[in-house]
């Protein structure tokens, strides 16, 4: 298992070149990371469409990978106030993996079909960074969903969200 580790963490500094690799290749911290936007922070960003978001991270026994469950309230602006969202709470499940990057693993959450999904730019145990450029949530079971978490399309938007307590996750 050492051995393992080892060969991990060298293979990171090989592919990223620095400490940066070893960090961003440690595990994706489990449990509930959640954001409450406030009206003035939502008035700063009108095409900002969320107002709450929380994402539960979580072992999946079933693959022995990670999943994710994602949960947004919509805020009443942008293309969600447009399409007449806002206040629509929306889900959606993911699956995440690591990745070769750049400057060493990455992790990705994504939804089937093509669904989009989201990468951890930074993580620290208490704070969490995703960024979309597409995120379909909504509409249950299956592909799709009713609406995109990118405030445009393709264009990359970044959540920062804070270590919460399960009840923040609906748990």
């Amino acid at each position: 298992m050492a051995v393992r580790a080892a060969a991990a963490t060298m293979g990171a500094l090989l592919v990223g070149g620095g400490t940066d690799a070893v960090q961003a290749q440690k595990p994706l911290p489990g449990g509930c990371f959640a954001r409450d936007y406030t009206s003035r922070e939502l008035a700063r960003r009108p095409e900002q469409v969320v107002d709450r978001l929380s994402l539960f991270i979580r072992p999946e026994p079933a693959s022995g990978g990670t999943a994710a469950d994602l949960a947004v309230v919509l805020a009443d602006q942008g293309h969600a106030g447009r399409d007449r969202l806002g206040g629509a709470r929306m889900v959606q499940s993911l699956v995440c993996w690591q990745e070769a990057a750049p400057r060493g693993m990455l992790w990705r959450c994504g939804v089937g079909c093509d669904g989009g999904g989201l990468k951890v730019m930074h993580q620290d145990g208490e704070v969490l960074e995703i960024m979309t450029k597409g995120l379909l949530v909504g509409g249950g079971e299956g592909c799709g969903g009713r609406t995109d978490l990118a405030e445009a399309p393709g264009k990359p938007v970044t959540y920062r969200l804070f270590r919460a307590g399960p009840e923040a996750c609906g748990r």
